[in-house]
């Protein structure tokens, strides 16, 4: 320490490409860019025993610093998941809990706006309710962060029925009863209450009888194929009308099928 007690001064610096030399009196410290300019140091500046604790706490873990601002800069996150990459370099709680007050302190990490920001991602992909808050929680929001989301059923609504065209393309293959179940399913994976879906359900287009008929058609003589090579022509019969029951044709349809085909042949 310097003779009057009161620090130790900056005799000179040497700045380079990649790191900062401090001359002192009686050593001297090799900082990091960052670290220099963090703390406005220059030549004869006095710094405290409290001021030296504190640059060379810095100096230690700016390196981790580096990595968390290039890890946000690539993909922003939460303090929590910020927290768990920090952990998994071996970096202590306490020098994460610094990394963390440093980079709030320079509106480098703000879970308030990050949550916004992704709740709002989210809505415009018309994810459902559940589907949202699942995907908060395991980014890291905060609970109370997420309970004071407004989830109305209009605007939930609204998201629902603008998936419906894609949906309906997309088991379109499938017989009504079928289609409409796995829309349902589509609909509950992607997050909506089950309260929404009856409402959603008005707005899928109507059966469509020919095209009903035509699937059924299909079916009825694939599984008549099939079952006639096992059993018996009554017992085949059985076992196709059950069959086509469990696909979620009706049974007038099925009769109906069943007798035009025979009839044809």
């Amino acid at each position: 320490m310097s003779s009057n007690n009161v620090g130790k001064k900056i005799l000179s610096i040497h700045v380079g490409k990649k790191k900062a030399l401090l001359h002192f009196e009686d050593e001297v410290i090799s900082l990091s860019l960052n670290t220099y300019f963090q703390f406005h140091l220059y030549e004869n500046k006095i710094l405290s025993e409290q001021e030296l604790k504190q640059i060379n706490k810095f100096n230690e873990i700016d390196k981790y610093i580096e990595y968390a601002k290039t890890a946000i800069s690539r993909s922003y996150m939460s303090e929590k998941c910020l927290t768990d990459k920090l952990a998994k370099k071996n970096v202590n709680s306490g020098d994460i809990a610094y990394i963390i007050a440093y980079l709030k302190e320079k509106h480098l990490l703000d879970d308030e706006q990050y949550g916004n920001d992704l709740l709002e991602y989210l809505q415009s992909k018309n994810f459902g309710k559940n589907k949202i808050i699942d995907i908060l929680y395991k980014k890291g929001l905060k609970a109370s962060f997420i309970k004071n989301i407004d989830f109305n059923d209009e605007n939930e609504i609204k998201k629902a029925k603008s998936l419906i065209p894609s949906l309906e393309k997309k088991y379109s293959k499938y017989n009504y009863k079928n289609k409409i179940s796995h829309i349902e399913s589509a609909l509950l994976r992607n997050g909506f209450e089950t309260n929404i879906i009856p409402l959603i359900k008005l707005n899928i287009e109507n059966i469509d009888e020919e095209d009903e008929l035509n699937k059924l058609k299909i079916d009825y003589l694939k599984a008549t194929k099939k079952y006639l090579k096992k059993y018996e022509k009554n017992d085949a019969n059985n076992k196709v009308i059950k069959y086509l029951l469990a696909k979620g044709y009706s049974y007038k349809n099925i009769i109906y099928i069943k007798e035009k085909t025979e009839n044809e042949n």
